[in-house]
């Protein structure tokens, strides 16, 4: 997600988005946490909110005559002119690019300044 929104609940933005509630049938969101190696699921009773940076699973059914969008609420571009940190953990992370364009790898680093 490459916007922050002031109101990052993914139930809250997906069910104005899709206009329809959460339901396993209709719609799922997962997200992974590396901290407990494990996925977990809006569906499942569990809230989360979109975090710039980390990344999502979404599942979307529908009729092949449906036509359904995912829009963006109104927010705010992430600041360019600062670091922008990423937590990893050992093992797998699911992360993404916080800003609207794409960064080349060799922009990446470590925090103890190794590139990636």
């Amino acid at each position: 997600m490459n916007i922050d929104n002031p109101n990052r609940s993914v139930k809250n933005i997906l069910e104005s988005s899709l206009g329809i509630d959460v339901n396993p049938y209709d719609w799922r969101c997962a997200t992974y946490l590396p901290s407990e190696e494990r996925f977990i699921y809006l569906d499942q009773g569990y809230s989360f909110d979109f975090i710039p940076g980390k990344s999502y699973f979404l599942l979307v059914s529908a009729p092949q005559d449906t036509q359904r969008y995912l829009t963006s609420q109104a927010g705010y571009t992430i600041r360019t002119d600062t670091l922008f940190q990423i937590e990893l953990y050992q093992g797998w992370n699911l992360i993404a690019n916080p800003y609207n364009f794409p960064i080349p790898l060799n922009n990446l680093k470590l925090s103890a300044g190794e590139f990636i």
